[in-house]
């Protein structure tokens, strides 16, 4: 199905009779065996707004691969990603995300494959875990590992910084293991100037600490392990304090139980 019922459903966003668009051919469902039309680019495309407008989309040499809810925001997309189980609890309120995935003409990365959206493609984790032997932790992760394994010459990756929230802070290692991996696999991998992924401040043993006046990293860091160091201290002041306070508890209801009478000769020893 066209544009035009998506857009019903939606709004305005992802065009599939985009003039760059690659009309990508399913071969297989369950092993992920999809035709790029000879395409050997791809471009990677996140919610982040530092780069996301920057991702190729009018070039016709580049596939563009996005994920979630994006479409609502990118003019383009060749292949989509909902790697979640729970694909369909939390979306935009107002929107379909069911009824454009069941329109959506290009190939959709899930799980599993959803009864009634025909163009659902299997991950194909079985082999993805065989060849990087990590465990992926985010969805961008296996966008990433995924064009690697499809053989493209080149990956560029717009929108995506990973660098805000506890959540991204982990997600980021992974997402710069696999772009050394396909550095390493003689991919070229293009990151926009915008973007936080491996990136660093400064090179350390060669260059000083970028000066960012008294809020220093290194100034923080130690700041950090100070007060952690006095708590740890202040936390064993306590521990004795409890201990203090029980024994002494102890022995005020032995001397009260022993001042009302209480035959307490049968106690093997006093508190």
């Amino acid at each position: 199905m066209g544009s035009e019922k998506i857009k019903e459903a939606v709004g305005p966003g992802v065009d599939f009779d985009h003039p760059a668009a690659v009309h990508p051919i399913i071969l297989d469902h369950e092993t992920a065996k999809v035709d790029w039309r000879g395409r050997t680019k791809a471009a990677i495309v996140g919610f982040a707004t530092s780069s996301r407008d920057l991702a190729p989309f009018n070039d016709p040499d580049y596939v563009i691969i996005a994920l979630n809810q994006l479409y609502r925001h990118i003019p383009r997309a060749d292949a989509w990603f909902e790697i979640h189980m729970n694909w369909n609890e939390h979306v935009v309120e107002g929107t379909d995300h069911l009824g454009w995935l069941k329109s959506a003409p290009i190939p959709i990365y899930m799980t599993e494959r959803v009864p009634g959206i025909p163009n659902a493609v299997r991950y194909p984790k079985e082999l993805i875990e065989q060849t990087f032997q990590y465990k992926f932790t985010s969805s961008v992760a296996y966008m990433v590992a995924l064009a690697i394994l499809e053989g493209f010459k080149e990956i560029a990756i717009y929108g995506i910084d990973l660098v805000v929230g506890d959540e991204y802070f982990y997600q980021k290692s992974c997402v710069e293991f696999l772009i050394g991996y396909a550095c390493a696999k003689d991919i070229i991998v293009r990151l926009p100037k915008q973007s936080a992924l491996c990136k660093g401040s400064h090179w350390y043993g060669y260059e000083l600490e970028p000066d960012t006046g008294p809020l220093k990293l290194s100034v923080l860091q130690a700041r950090i392990q100070e007060l952690q160091k006095r708590r740890r201290e202040l936390l064993n002041e306590v521990y004795v304090m409890d201990g203090a306070i029980n024994e002494a508890g102890r022995w005020h209801e032995y001397i009260e139980l022993t001042l009302r009478g209480a035959d307490l000769e049968h106690l093997s020893a006093k508190p």
